[in-house]
């Protein structure tokens, strides 16, 4: 018998779907605030999210 296992999505994923957010532009968006909030410039390319949200 087969069963099926829930794969969990990493709560940085499900949060830029429920927004209808890609990685670069909530990474732009991080990256916006930080500025702004005093603490100099951030990179926010895509590659950034991938590895916050990969499995370790």
């Amino acid at each position: 018998m087969i069963t099926a296992t829930a794969v969990e999505c990493h709560p940085l994923t499900t949060l830029m779907a429920r927004h209808n957010l890609t990685a670069a532009r909530y990474l732009k968006r991080v990256a916006d605030r930080h500025l702004a909030l005093g603490f100099g410039a951030m990179a926010y390319r895509k590659e950034k999210a991938c590895r916050w949200t990969q499995k370790a």
